[in-house]
């Protein structure tokens, strides 16, 4: 992690950190952004800084993990998932080019676009009707899509989270 303090105009000063994704994912970096933002405000009001520690923290976590998961649960997890990840059918999308098997170049293209804000307003209203997050409503919709390009039922993708059990 890179921190650096730089005063761009008199009376002002620029906080800088830089932080490899391989240190923090959103989780961590959500405490740390208010951890940060106390540190601040009690550091610009001049008052005493009133931080609780942490119930547990990574080492804690490392020794659990040390002293209770061995070679073989690692194992027979893998094994697990491996069986279940196998019963998912593949997704069979439908291209406009034929797709070639092996180590050739990747049929690949990137789409960029902006989200209206009434859009926006109508995806939020959904969530809030279904009882569900931005994400689950997007997350859903890109279901959809992939069921509808690859005239598939079910559809199955991973996404990367954090903080669920």
């Amino acid at each position: 992690m890179f921190i650096n303090g730089v005063p761009p105009e008199m009376g002002k000063t620029l906080f800088l950190f830089c932080i490899h994704h391989i240190i923090h994912d959103g989780w961590s970096l959500n405490i740390l952004l208010d951890d940060l933002s106390d540190i601040y405000n009690a550091y610009s009001k001049n008052m005493p800084l009133l931080m609780t520690p942490p119930p547990s923290s990574y080492i804690n976590f490392i020794s659990w993990q040390k002293n209770n998961i061995t070679e073989e649960i690692l194992t027979k997890q893998k094994d697990f998932w491996g069986k279940q990840l196998n019963k998912l059918s593949k997704l069979e999308l439908i291209y406009d080019k034929v797709r070639k098997e092996g180590n050739e170049k990747p049929l690949s293209k990137r789409v960029n676009f902006k989200v209206n804000a009434t859009i926006t307003r109508q995806l939020k209203i959904i969530s809030i009707t279904n009882q569900a997050t931005l994400y689950d409503v997007l997350i859903t919709a890109f279901g959809l899509f992939l069921s509808h390009y690859s005239n598939q039922d079910d559809v199955n993708f991973i996404t990367a989270v954090s903080g669920r059990h």
